[in-house]
């Protein structure tokens, strides 16, 4: 049995999550080897020491995407960075040049969501969703959101896109949105996802324990803080708890409140 688990990494397990196996597995219990074994990892993690075994890496390349952009006006370049040899490779334009849109990845594809379409003559907020086949190089379009929007935060989460909050009219922004849209690629349709606490624009996105994080540019934080100092304590939010790190405001939407709108 302990040879078993010495083939799994567990040096790269939290020591929150290790230290509440040793004290509530029972099979680990019953194996004091394998429960020895595992105090030896937590308790060189506790002092920082570096891991003794190679982190995985995936056989595939390590590519990061860069779509869209502003130079004078909105630009349709895509190009490709690969991590592992340092070399851009350009790839198909996007159907439309675009500035301020959100991006990620969904079951191998490329997503590009919303933007802001800004040339001479013509000035206008973009709805359009694009996925990009990287093995086809190839754009096709998909169902476009209920409300053109740039600066739109975007995550992946159970399968499902969110596109959260982001920007309405003018280069930077006439109306903030709290507006929160999902998407899912089984049906290519969007349904309406509760709304954000406060309206957000520009922001960073990403997924933290089952929660799409958002984290708010410094004026939205300080307009967060300041409405979070007249809060009392004891009071909750329905749709997801605010996490207060490293200076900025995270605010979550959590996987449960999400599933009832779809």
């Amino acid at each position: 049995m302990e040879h078993i688990l010495q083939a799994v990494r567990c040096q790269y397990l939290t020591p929150s999550f290790l230290k509440e196996q040793m004290s509530s597995c029972s099979v680990l219990q019953k194996v004091p080897a394998c429960r020895e074994y595992l105090a030896r990892i937590f308790q060189d993690l506790t002092l920082h020491k570096k891991p003794v075994v190679k982190e995985r890496r995936p056989n595939t390349p390590r590519i990061i995407y860069v779509a869209g952009g502003y130079f004078r006006h909105s630009i349709d370049v895509f190009e490709a960075f690969n991590l592992d040899d340092g070399s851009w490779t350009t790839l198909p334009r996007l159907t439309v040049p675009r500035s301020g849109l959100g991006a990620a990845f969904l079951k191998g594809l490329f997503y590009a969501v919303g933007g802001r379409n800004t040339s001479p003559g013509s000035s206008y907020d973009s709805d359009w969703v694009d996925v990009y086949n990287p093995a086809a190089e190839h754009w096709r379009p998909c169902s476009p959101m209920s409300v053109p929007r740039h600066r739109v935060g975007v995550a992946v989460m159970d399968g499902l896109l969110y596109a959260v909050g982001g920007s309405a009219g003018g280069y930077d922004g006439t109306s903030f949105l709290d507006i929160v849209e999902v998407y899912d690629p089984s049906t290519s349709q969007w349904q309406p996802g509760p709304p954000l606490t406060s309206v957000r624009s520009g922001h960073a996105s990403a997924v933290c324990y089952q929660h799409v994080a958002l984290c708010a540019e410094l004026a939205d934080a300080e307009a967060e803080l300041a409405r979070r100092a007249k809060r009392p304590p004891s009071a909750t939010s329905s749709r997801g708890d605010d996490i207060p790190m490293a200076g900025n405001i995270i605010g979550t939407l959590s996987n449960n409140n999400c599933r009832g709108c779809l």
